[in-house]
Order: C-alpha cells, then structure tokens, then sequence
C-alpha cells in the first residue's frame, strides 16, 4: 500500500502477531499496529488520530509553503518595486515608494511570525486531554441553536490553524 500511495497511513491489524512483526510493520511504513482484539473505541481513537495528524500535517506544510513563497517570490517583489519607486526621485512626496515600504513592512512581519510560530510549535495529542464539561485547548463544542436552526460543531485549535469555515476556532477568540 505504501508503495502505491505512499501519504496514505497504514494501520496494520492482526490476529496473530509479535513485537518483532510489530517493528517490521512501522519500519516499513505503518502508522500503528493493532493486534486482536480490536475494541471499538482503540480503533476509533486511533482512526481519530491518524485524521487529526494528517490535518495538522498539511496546515504545517500549508503555513512552510506559505513562508516560501513570502521569501522567494513576495519579498523580491517589494525590493524591487522600492527600487523602482527611489528611481522616481523625490522620496517625502512619493506614494509608490511608501506603498513599497508598507508592503515590505507587512511581508517582512508575516516572515517572521511564520518563522516563530513554525519554530515553536507543538503538537498536541488532543485524544489524550481529559474529556471535561470546561471548553480548553483541543475540545469539541456542540452549539445549539435555540431557534430551531442547525446545530453546529466547533473545535478550539491554535491561532494559526483557526479556520472557522472548517469549524476550528483559536483558543483566543
């Protein structure tokens, strides 16, 4: 399966199995590996698991893509649009020249919080936060309309994954 499509996880299940088919199995690629039995809710949370970390794989890789394209493409493009803008003369009365350096200014910020916040973060296993009736980091928030509208269904997630259409929203908010 690897082999064929090598992003998807592999969860190995067996009825007869040893630590050493065990290790073989995550050498070759396996996510996890279950031997029987296999109760509901292990299968579940493990199935959760795999979900929830190839969400926040590909926000990680969605945020270095980002940064990438901010360094190689967006901030050459303010340096020279200054450049362009100073061989307009006079700098006090020139609009481009400080549209540029607001663009710089911008860009040059967004660089360095994707930089801290790509060498900062952590992920969190949210399957092991204990289940309380509080709303914390990670937990799931059913809100239901008194009016007889739809039900809808929240996550609390870090700041830079908040994405409220997807219904993930910060710990801040």
């Amino acid at each position: 399966v690897k082999k064929i499509r090598p992003e998807l996880p592999v969860i190995m299940m067996t009825a007869f199995g040893t630590v050493d088919d065990a290790v073989q199995a995550i050498k070759q690629g396996a996510y996890d590996y279950l031997i029987k039995p296999f109760p509901k809710e292990k299968v579940l949370g493990l199935v959760e698991h795999v979900l929830e970390h190839r969400r926040l794989a590909a926000e990680n890789l969605r945020l270095r893509e980002e940064l990438e394209h901010l360094r190689s493409v967006k901030r050459p493009a303010v340096i020279n649009a200054i450049a362009e803008a100073r061989a307009h003369g006079d700098l006090k009365e020139n609009a481009e020249y400080h549209a540029a350096r607001e663009q710089q200014a911008f860009c040059e910020g967004r660089i360095k919080e994707l930089e801290h916040e790509l060498s900062h973060c952590e992920i969190i296993d949210v399957t092991a936060i204990p289940k309380t009736d509080k709303v914390v980091f990670g937990a799931t928030v059913d809100l239901e309309d008194q009016d007889g509208g739809p039900d809808i269904t929240f996550q609390i997630v870090g700041e830079l994954e908040a994405d409220v259409r997807l219904g993930l929203i910060s710990i801040t908010s």
